[in-house]
């Protein structure tokens, strides 16, 4: 869904200015893309990302291990709670929409043990949304 979309969001002649920014993110940034079903991950014309379709936990781990900058998890819920579960995850940064829906899928349905947090950052977004940046504690 991802691949279908960002690699030519920025070139849309009604691409928003986020949709112009992000897209060129996208197509700068290393992306890997984890699945059991796909037999390659084609990404326009940045050619592909690496496909992981084994034990995600595992290859995380080896990537944490390398040098390089901050990695970004987009899309899966499954995946995060995997990470989460597995202690991998560093940071949270989650978005808060101004929306009731009065029922949804919990965020994190699998935790057996409270996972504590610190607050790093606050930020309002001119829509409503606040997004909240947190890192984990210990």
């Amino acid at each position: 869904m991802m691949a279908a979309y960002w690699p030519t969001a920025a070139e849309d002649p009604d691409a928003t200015p986020h949709d112009i920014e992000h897209g060129q993110w996208t197509e700068r940034a290393t992306k890997l893309v984890f699945s059991s079903t796909l037999r390659e991950a084609p990404w326009g014309a940045s050619g592909s990302a690496t496909l992981v379709s084994g034990d995600a936990a595992a290859a995380l781990r080896q990537l944490k291990q390398q040098p390089g900058g901050d990695m970004v998890l987009l899309g899966s819920a499954s995946l995060v709670r995997s990470l989460i579960r597995d202690g991998l995850v560093d940071e949270y940064r989650v978005n808060v929409n101004p929306v009731m829906l009065g029922g949804g899928m919990s965020l994190f349905p699998e935790m057996t043990e409270p996972c504590r947090l610190k607050l790093e950052g606050v930020q309002r977004f001119a829509s409503g949304v606040v997004g909240l940046h947190y890192t984990a504690v210990g």
